[in-house]
Protein backbone atom coordinates (compact mmCIF):
# COMPACT_ATOMS: atom_id res chain seq x y z
CA UNK A 1 0.00 0.00 0.00
CA UNK A 2 2.90 2.38 0.95
CA UNK A 3 6.59 1.36 0.08
CA UNK A 4 9.22 0.72 1.60
CA UNK A 5 11.93 2.24 -0.66
CA UNK A 6 14.82 0.15 -1.90
CA UNK A 7 16.83 3.70 -1.62
CA UNK A 8 15.65 4.09 2.24
CA UNK A 9 18.13 4.51 5.31
CA UNK A 10 16.50 1.51 6.62
CA UNK A 11 16.32 -0.96 3.95
CA UNK A 12 20.25 0.29 2.96
CA UNK A 13 21.20 -0.76 6.08
CA UNK A 14 19.24 -4.52 6.17
CA UNK A 15 20.89 -4.58 2.60
CA UNK A 16 24.94 -4.05 3.76
CA UNK A 17 23.66 -7.11 6.13
CA UNK A 18 22.20 -9.34 3.40
CA UNK A 19 25.23 -8.57 0.88
CA UNK A 20 27.94 -9.46 3.66
CA UNK A 21 26.31 -12.86 4.17
CA UNK A 22 25.50 -13.75 0.80
CA UNK A 23 28.44 -11.75 -1.13
CA UNK A 24 30.56 -15.63 -1.93
CA UNK A 25 27.99 -17.04 -3.65
CA UNK A 26 29.02 -14.94 -6.57
CA UNK A 27 32.16 -16.98 -6.89
CA UNK A 28 30.50 -20.01 -7.10
CA UNK A 29 28.24 -18.78 -9.92
CA UNK A 30 31.64 -17.60 -11.69
CA UNK A 31 32.99 -21.22 -10.92
CA UNK A 32 29.61 -22.57 -12.25
CA UNK A 33 30.09 -20.15 -15.59
CA UNK A 34 33.84 -21.41 -16.01
CA UNK A 35 32.78 -25.34 -15.88
CA UNK A 36 34.67 -25.81 -12.49
CA UNK A 37 34.12 -28.48 -10.62
CA UNK A 38 32.53 -27.76 -6.59
CA UNK A 39 32.07 -29.87 -4.05
CA UNK A 40 30.25 -29.57 -1.08
CA UNK A 41 29.72 -30.63 2.50
CA UNK A 42 26.64 -33.22 2.73
CA UNK A 43 25.60 -35.28 5.43
CA UNK A 44 27.89 -36.12 8.19
CA UNK A 45 30.01 -33.68 7.39
CA UNK A 46 31.32 -35.65 4.37
CA UNK A 47 32.40 -34.00 1.06
CA UNK A 48 30.72 -34.79 -1.89
CA UNK A 49 30.43 -33.43 -5.65
CA UNK A 50 28.00 -31.15 -5.73
CA UNK A 51 29.00 -30.00 -9.88
CA UNK A 52 31.06 -32.05 -11.92
CA UNK A 53 33.33 -30.70 -14.48
CA UNK A 54 32.16 -29.62 -17.78
CA UNK A 55 34.70 -28.61 -20.15
CA UNK A 56 32.35 -28.65 -23.24
CA UNK A 57 29.80 -26.32 -23.41
CA UNK A 58 26.76 -27.72 -21.54
CA UNK A 59 22.77 -26.30 -21.43
CA UNK A 60 23.62 -25.78 -17.80
CA UNK A 61 27.07 -24.13 -18.73
CA UNK A 62 25.28 -22.05 -21.30
CA UNK A 63 22.55 -20.62 -18.63
CA UNK A 64 25.53 -20.09 -16.23
CA UNK A 65 27.21 -17.76 -18.60
CA UNK A 66 24.56 -15.91 -19.69
CA UNK A 67 22.89 -15.52 -15.86
CA UNK A 68 26.10 -13.98 -15.17
CA UNK A 69 25.92 -10.97 -17.19
CA UNK A 70 22.49 -9.89 -15.37
CA UNK A 71 24.17 -9.31 -11.70
CA UNK A 72 23.76 -5.75 -11.82
CA UNK A 73 25.95 -2.71 -11.04
CA UNK A 74 27.55 -4.42 -7.72
CA UNK A 75 27.83 -7.59 -9.26
CA UNK A 76 25.63 -9.30 -6.85
CA UNK A 77 22.39 -11.06 -7.17
CA UNK A 78 21.47 -10.78 -3.73
CA UNK A 79 21.41 -6.75 -3.95
CA UNK A 80 19.76 -6.08 -7.34
CA UNK A 81 17.32 -2.99 -7.43
CA UNK A 82 13.85 -2.98 -8.44
CA UNK A 83 14.81 -1.90 -11.82
CA UNK A 84 17.94 -4.18 -12.52
CA UNK A 85 15.87 -7.02 -10.71
CA UNK A 86 13.36 -6.75 -13.60
CA UNK A 87 15.63 -6.22 -16.26
CA UNK A 88 17.77 -9.46 -15.17
CA UNK A 89 14.11 -11.00 -15.27
CA UNK A 90 12.54 -10.31 -18.32
CA UNK A 91 16.01 -11.08 -20.38
CA UNK A 92 16.83 -13.86 -18.98
CA UNK A 93 13.00 -15.05 -20.13
CA UNK A 94 13.42 -13.64 -23.86
CA UNK A 95 17.13 -15.79 -23.74
CA UNK A 96 15.21 -18.59 -22.55
CA UNK A 97 12.82 -18.70 -25.10
CA UNK A 98 15.26 -17.72 -27.88
CA UNK A 99 17.16 -20.87 -27.37
CA UNK A 100 14.56 -23.25 -26.60
CA UNK A 101 16.34 -25.67 -24.32
CA UNK A 102 15.20 -27.63 -20.77
CA UNK A 103 16.89 -25.56 -18.16
CA UNK A 104 15.22 -27.27 -15.21
CA UNK A 105 18.67 -28.58 -14.13
CA UNK A 106 20.87 -25.80 -14.25
CA UNK A 107 17.52 -23.36 -12.60
CA UNK A 108 17.84 -26.48 -10.03
CA UNK A 109 21.26 -25.73 -9.10
CA UNK A 110 21.26 -21.90 -9.09
CA UNK A 111 17.69 -22.13 -7.08
CA UNK A 112 20.28 -24.36 -4.15
CA UNK A 113 22.62 -21.57 -4.72
CA UNK A 114 20.63 -18.87 -3.84
CA UNK A 115 18.74 -20.90 -1.07
CA UNK A 116 15.64 -19.65 0.19
CA UNK A 117 14.84 -22.33 2.55
CA UNK A 118 19.10 -21.54 3.95
CA UNK A 119 18.07 -17.63 3.98
CA UNK A 120 14.47 -18.79 6.13
CA UNK A 121 16.98 -20.63 8.62
CA UNK A 122 19.23 -17.84 9.24
CA UNK A 123 22.32 -19.89 7.64
CA UNK A 124 24.95 -18.64 5.12
CA UNK A 125 26.92 -19.74 2.75
CA UNK A 126 31.45 -20.06 3.14
CA UNK A 127 32.72 -21.13 -0.18
CA UNK A 128 36.28 -22.25 -0.24
CA UNK A 129 37.52 -20.42 -3.43
CA UNK A 130 40.83 -22.62 -3.94
CA UNK A 131 39.65 -26.05 -2.82
CA UNK A 132 36.17 -25.17 -4.53
CA UNK A 133 34.51 -26.26 -1.58
CA UNK A 134 30.87 -25.13 -0.22
CA UNK A 135 29.00 -25.53 2.51
CA UNK A 136 26.45 -23.69 4.91
CA UNK A 137 26.21 -22.55 8.43
CA UNK A 138 24.28 -20.92 10.89
CA UNK A 139 25.29 -17.01 10.82
CA UNK A 140 26.28 -15.45 13.98
CA UNK A 141 24.50 -12.44 13.16
CA UNK A 142 21.42 -13.98 13.47
CA UNK A 143 20.77 -12.83 9.91
CA UNK A 144 17.75 -14.70 8.10
CA UNK A 145 14.31 -14.12 6.88
CA UNK A 146 12.87 -13.32 10.61
CA UNK A 147 15.91 -11.38 10.93
CA UNK A 148 14.77 -9.09 7.85
CA UNK A 149 11.12 -9.20 8.44
CA UNK A 150 11.25 -7.91 11.92
CA UNK A 151 13.96 -5.26 10.19
CA UNK A 152 11.20 -3.75 8.25
CA UNK A 153 9.17 -3.42 11.25
CA UNK A 154 5.87 -3.91 9.08
CA UNK A 155 2.80 -4.58 10.67
CA UNK A 156 0.23 -5.25 7.46
CA UNK A 157 0.32 -6.96 4.18
CA UNK A 158 1.87 -5.03 1.71
CA UNK A 159 -0.65 -5.92 -0.87
CA UNK A 160 -4.26 -5.83 0.70
CA UNK A 161 -3.23 -3.82 4.39
CA UNK A 162 -6.45 -5.91 5.85
CA UNK A 163 -4.26 -8.68 7.19
CA UNK A 164 -1.22 -8.31 10.06
CA UNK A 165 2.07 -9.33 9.69
CA UNK A 166 4.16 -10.64 12.12
CA UNK A 167 7.95 -11.41 13.56
CA UNK A 168 7.51 -13.51 16.85
CA UNK A 169 10.12 -14.89 19.22
CA UNK A 170 8.23 -17.26 21.36
CA UNK A 171 10.83 -17.99 24.07
CA UNK A 172 9.79 -17.56 27.56
CA UNK A 173 13.03 -16.34 29.07
CA UNK A 174 13.07 -13.64 26.94
CA UNK A 175 9.91 -12.09 26.85
CA UNK A 176 9.65 -8.88 23.98
CA UNK A 177 13.60 -9.13 23.37
CA UNK A 178 15.43 -9.34 19.95
CA UNK A 179 18.29 -10.84 21.75
CA UNK A 180 20.47 -12.97 19.15
CA UNK A 181 19.58 -16.67 19.34
CA UNK A 182 20.70 -20.09 17.30
CA UNK A 183 17.36 -20.29 14.66
CA UNK A 184 15.21 -22.85 15.58
CA UNK A 185 11.17 -22.83 13.86
CA UNK A 186 9.84 -23.67 17.12
CA UNK A 187 10.88 -20.18 18.90
CA UNK A 188 10.90 -17.84 15.33
CA UNK A 189 7.53 -17.17 13.82
CA UNK A 190 6.60 -14.84 10.93
CA UNK A 191 4.17 -14.18 8.22
CA UNK A 192 5.16 -15.29 4.50
CA UNK A 193 7.58 -13.59 2.30
CA UNK A 194 6.40 -13.49 -1.33
CA UNK A 195 8.11 -13.79 -4.00
CA UNK A 196 7.66 -11.24 -6.27
CA UNK A 197 9.20 -12.64 -9.20
CA UNK A 198 8.52 -16.54 -9.75
CA UNK A 199 11.43 -18.58 -7.53
CA UNK A 200 10.26 -21.02 -9.74
CA UNK A 201 10.94 -19.14 -12.78
CA UNK A 202 13.73 -16.97 -11.79
CA UNK A 203 15.62 -19.09 -9.29
CA UNK A 204 19.16 -16.44 -9.45
CA UNK A 205 16.25 -14.09 -7.38
CA UNK A 206 15.61 -16.48 -4.47
CA UNK A 207 17.38 -14.28 -2.20
CA UNK A 208 17.30 -10.82 -3.59
CA UNK A 209 15.70 -8.68 -0.62
CA UNK A 210 13.55 -6.44 -3.03
CA UNK A 211 11.92 -9.32 -4.49
CA UNK A 212 11.20 -10.68 -1.00
CA UNK A 213 7.20 -9.07 -0.38
CA UNK A 214 5.83 -9.53 3.15
CA UNK A 215 2.48 -10.72 2.15
CA UNK A 216 -0.45 -12.23 4.28
CA UNK A 217 -1.24 -16.05 3.49
CA UNK A 218 -4.21 -14.72 1.48
CA UNK A 219 -2.25 -12.72 -0.72
CA UNK A 220 0.82 -15.02 -1.19
CA UNK A 221 -0.69 -18.55 -1.53
CA UNK A 222 -4.53 -18.30 -1.76
CA UNK A 223 -4.64 -15.26 -4.70
CA UNK A 224 -1.38 -14.81 -5.94
CA UNK A 225 0.65 -18.54 -5.78
CA UNK A 226 2.68 -18.71 -8.96
CA UNK A 227 1.18 -16.27 -10.96
CA UNK A 228 3.45 -13.51 -11.93
CA UNK A 229 3.44 -10.13 -11.73
CA UNK A 230 5.09 -7.15 -13.65
CA UNK A 231 7.44 -4.38 -11.75
CA UNK A 232 6.07 -2.27 -15.04
CA UNK A 233 2.51 -3.12 -15.05
CA UNK A 234 1.12 -3.78 -11.07
CA UNK A 235 2.47 -2.18 -8.06
CA UNK A 236 6.01 -2.93 -6.75
CA UNK A 237 6.34 -2.37 -3.33
CA UNK A 238 9.66 -1.57 -2.99
CA UNK A 239 9.04 1.30 -5.23
CA UNK A 240 5.76 2.41 -6.03
CA UNK A 241 2.45 3.44 -3.53
CA UNK A 242 -0.60 2.05 -3.78
CA UNK A 243 -1.99 4.73 -1.70
CA UNK A 244 -0.96 7.62 -4.50
CA UNK A 245 -2.60 5.76 -7.15
CA UNK A 246 -6.10 4.74 -6.15
CA UNK A 247 -8.69 5.37 -3.01
CA UNK A 248 -11.39 3.37 -1.49
CA UNK A 249 -14.74 4.89 -1.71
CA UNK A 250 -17.93 3.88 -0.19
CA UNK A 251 -21.32 4.09 -1.70
CA UNK A 252 -24.36 3.78 0.87
CA UNK A 253 -28.50 3.36 0.03
CA UNK A 254 -29.63 7.33 -0.05
CA UNK A 255 -32.12 8.52 2.52
CA UNK A 256 -31.20 6.17 5.46
CA UNK A 257 -29.85 6.95 8.49
CA UNK A 258 -26.35 6.27 8.64
CA UNK A 259 -26.88 4.67 12.36
CA UNK A 260 -29.05 2.17 11.29
CA UNK A 261 -27.66 1.34 8.25
CA UNK A 262 -25.92 -2.11 7.81
CA UNK A 263 -23.01 -4.22 6.02
CA UNK A 264 -26.03 -4.65 3.56
CA UNK A 265 -26.79 -0.97 2.96
CA UNK A 266 -22.81 -0.45 1.90
CA UNK A 267 -20.73 -1.29 -1.15
CA UNK A 268 -16.93 -0.28 -1.29
CA UNK A 269 -15.01 0.58 -4.71
CA UNK A 270 -11.72 0.87 -5.50
CA UNK A 271 -11.18 4.06 -7.88
CA UNK A 272 -8.02 5.79 -9.59
CA UNK A 273 -6.90 9.02 -8.58
CA UNK A 274 -6.25 10.20 -12.00
CA UNK A 275 -4.74 8.71 -15.20
CA UNK A 276 -1.22 8.63 -14.41
CA UNK A 277 0.43 5.68 -14.90
CA UNK A 278 0.80 4.68 -10.63
CA UNK A 279 -3.25 4.66 -10.71
CA UNK A 280 -2.95 2.57 -13.91
CA UNK A 281 -1.07 0.41 -11.89
CA UNK A 282 -2.85 0.36 -8.72
CA UNK A 283 -6.28 -0.84 -10.65
CA UNK A 284 -4.40 -3.60 -11.87
CA UNK A 285 -2.95 -4.67 -8.80
CA UNK A 286 -6.26 -4.40 -7.57
CA UNK A 287 -7.37 -6.58 -9.69
CA UNK A 288 -4.62 -8.91 -9.40
CA UNK A 289 -5.58 -9.06 -5.84
CA UNK A 290 -8.95 -9.07 -5.91
CA UNK A 291 -9.40 -6.16 -3.45
CA UNK A 292 -13.04 -5.11 -4.18
CA UNK A 293 -14.26 -8.80 -3.53
CA UNK A 294 -12.21 -8.93 -0.40
CA UNK A 295 -12.99 -5.67 0.80
CA UNK A 296 -16.76 -6.24 0.33
CA UNK A 297 -16.63 -9.24 1.39
CA UNK A 298 -14.82 -9.48 4.75
CA UNK A 299 -14.78 -5.55 6.00
CA UNK A 300 -17.80 -3.88 4.98
CA UNK A 301 -18.46 -3.56 9.19
CA UNK A 302 -15.08 -2.52 9.58
CA UNK A 303 -15.84 0.55 6.62
CA UNK A 304 -19.39 1.41 8.22
CA UNK A 305 -17.81 1.57 11.72
CA UNK A 306 -15.77 4.30 10.10
CA UNK A 307 -18.46 5.50 8.74
CA UNK A 308 -20.48 6.25 11.83
CA UNK A 309 -17.52 7.06 13.82
CA UNK A 310 -16.96 10.19 11.65
CA UNK A 311 -20.82 11.03 11.94
CA UNK A 312 -20.90 10.41 15.81
CA UNK A 313 -17.48 12.04 16.84
CA UNK A 314 -17.22 14.65 14.36
CA UNK A 315 -13.87 16.96 13.86
CA UNK A 316 -15.32 19.32 16.83
CA UNK A 317 -15.06 16.38 19.04
CA UNK A 318 -11.01 16.03 18.29
CA UNK A 319 -10.45 19.57 18.56
CA UNK A 320 -12.58 19.31 22.36
CA UNK A 321 -9.84 16.29 23.36
CA UNK A 322 -6.74 18.22 21.88
CA UNK A 323 -8.06 21.56 24.09
CA UNK A 324 -9.06 19.20 26.70
CA UNK A 325 -5.92 16.75 27.37
CA UNK A 326 -2.78 18.93 25.69
CA UNK A 327 0.16 17.46 24.46
CA UNK A 328 -2.32 14.12 23.73
CA UNK A 329 -1.02 12.61 20.43
CA UNK A 330 -2.11 12.73 17.24
CA UNK A 331 -1.74 9.18 17.11
CA UNK A 332 -4.08 8.73 20.29
CA UNK A 333 -7.00 11.10 18.80
CA UNK A 334 -6.89 8.69 15.43
CA UNK A 335 -7.56 5.76 16.83
CA UNK A 336 -10.45 7.17 19.47
CA UNK A 337 -12.30 9.07 16.75
CA UNK A 338 -11.38 6.84 13.47
CA UNK A 339 -9.95 3.50 14.73
CA UNK A 340 -6.47 3.54 13.40
CA UNK A 341 -3.87 5.87 12.07
CA UNK A 342 -4.28 8.76 9.52
CA UNK A 343 -0.97 9.28 8.07
CA UNK A 344 -0.45 7.68 4.90
CA UNK A 345 3.38 7.33 5.98
CA UNK A 346 1.87 4.31 8.51
CA UNK A 347 -0.04 2.79 6.45
CA UNK A 348 2.11 -0.13 6.91
CA UNK A 349 2.11 -0.12 10.60
CA UNK A 350 -1.69 -0.20 11.15
CA UNK A 351 -3.93 -2.78 8.87
CA UNK A 352 -7.30 -1.14 7.36
CA UNK A 353 -5.36 1.94 7.56
CA UNK A 354 -5.84 2.80 3.72
CA UNK A 355 -9.46 2.48 4.15
CA UNK A 356 -10.09 4.51 6.64
CA UNK A 357 -8.25 7.51 5.67
CA UNK A 358 -9.62 7.06 2.29
CA UNK A 359 -13.02 6.91 4.22
CA UNK A 360 -11.97 10.00 6.76
CA UNK A 361 -11.37 11.68 3.00
CA UNK A 362 -14.41 11.43 1.59
CA UNK A 363 -16.95 11.55 4.26
CA UNK A 364 -14.61 13.54 7.24
CA UNK A 365 -15.19 16.96 5.96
Amino acid sequence: MISVPCDSFLFKGLLARHKNAFSVLEDVLDDLANGCEILRIGKNKKIVRWVKREQKMTVSRAYFLELRCHRGLDGMFCSLAPAELHSACRNMLKWEHKNKNNYAKAKKLIAELYNYERFCKGEMPDYDKKQRILKWTTNPNGWGAWKFLDGLGIRSCMYCNAETIFSLLLDNRLPGTRKTIPYDSKIYKRSALDHYYSHALFPFAGITLCNLVPACTRCNTNIKGAKALDYTAHIYPYSDSFHDGARFALAFKPHKCIMDMDELDIHIAILPNDDSDISKKAMRSAEFFHLTEVYNQLHKRDALTVLQRITTLPQSYRDFLSHKYPGIKDIVLDYVCRGSSLKPTEILSHILSKLTIDIEKQFGG
